[in-house]
């Protein structure tokens, strides 16, 4: 049960956050490009900050580990 509660949370994460990176998403989110760096990061804080992730979870190393695990998303501390 727990596996399968980790692999859902896993992919609507990362649905989610896909969506955070499509593009033409970013030209419309004025507070997304304001909270990132010259490389054009955004502080895993910020992600978690979103109501949508928050609904999933609020365990920060939960959501690192997630960004970790999927290798279309850098991740550095």
């Amino acid at each position: 049960m727990v596996r399968s509660i980790n692999r859902h949370f896993t992919s609507v994460f990362c649905i989610y956050v896909g969506f955070l990176k499509i593009r033409e998403n970013l030209a419309v989110d004025a507070y997304l490009v304001s909270q990132m760096d010259s490389d054009q990061f955004v502080p895993i804080a910020t992600v978690a900050s979103f109501s949508h992730i928050k609904q999933l979870t609020t365990d920060m190393q939960l959501i690192v580990e997630v960004l970790k695990g999927k290798a279309v998303y850098t991740v550095s501390q």
